[in-house]
């Protein structure tokens, strides 16, 4: 079909279906396009018979293929950056749900920091630890100073830390000792003072023996309660020592999640 001179179509779509089918024809025709050998250099020729709009036509190929190219990077680059995008988004959720269950099981288990050795359990057992060390030898030595003074030996328990009271006796039953032995040389048996001085040594005696006994029943307080003490700190050391070993056996999960 052929179309009157007059008629002014600007749209290619606007034309009858025959109409086009001749114009590619004829445009396919016309148009060459092969890659020089041995290059990556496309050749494109376009035959008419005006040299300026065959020109025309081969620059506009040239531009449409340039502007499809392009934009085929463009959409092409723009899905993989999607794609991106939604893996970014699957490893974001996945590593806030991982800190999460690390967080979590680091609260449940006490474990603080970066690293599973470092929490609060071996913490509190090294202190306990060194506390019950601390509290057996002191236990020891209140023992060792009790059971001197249940002995009565006084050599023992004089190693122990005398009592103002006690000492301010044995000095005055010192002082009345060496008085009565310079009366008795000088006067005899017999001398009235010397009765005197026998009645307050016996008071001094025992004052001297009551004094003793509240010792040993410092020393027994004192022992008692250092042994109390120590047996407190030990059950505390065998519950932490249990909950150390129970944490053991979560390393490997931990160290897991902290992987993850």
């Amino acid at each position: 079909g052929s179309l009157p001179m007059s008629a002014e179509i600007k749209e290619f779509s606007a034309l009858p279906a025959g109409v086009r089918r001749s114009l590619l024809n004829q445009f396919s025709r016309n148009l060459t396009v092969r890659v020089v050998p041995n290059t990556q250099i496309v050749e494109i020729r376009f035959r008419g018979s005006a040299p300026d709009i065959a020109a025309d036509t081969t620059n506009s190929i040239i531009d449409a293929y340039m502007q499809r190219n392009f934009q085929t990077r463009v959409d092409g680059t723009a899905q993989v950056s999607q794609w991106l995008s939604k893996q970014m988004e699957e490893i974001k959720a996945s590593t806030a749900i991982s800190q999460h269950n690390l967080a979590e099981f680091q609260e449940k288990h006490n474990l603080l920091g970066s690293n599973e050795s470092d929490n609060i359990v071996t913490d509190r057992l090294k202190q306990l630890n060194e506390e019950l060390t601390q509290a057996e030898a002191e236990r020891i030595v209140k023992e060792e100073r009790y059971r001197a003074a249940v002995l009565g030996d006084p050599e023992l328990i004089s190693s122990t830390p005398p009592s103002a009271t006690l000492q301010v006796l044995r000095n005055q039953q010192a002082d009345l000792e060496s008085q009565y032995a310079l009366l008795s040389a000088k006067f005899g048996k017999g001398y009235p003072k010397l009765r005197e001085l026998q009645a307050q040594l016996s008071g001094l005696a025992a004052s001297i023996e009551a004094e003793r006994a509240n010792i040993k029943a410092r020393l027994a307080g004192e022992y008692h309660g250092a042994a109390k003490t120590e047996a407190m700190i030990r059950v505390d050391f065998a519950k932490q020592k249990a909950e150390a070993y129970n944490l053991n056996e979560h390393a490997s999960q931990y160290a897991s999640l902290k992987h993850e």
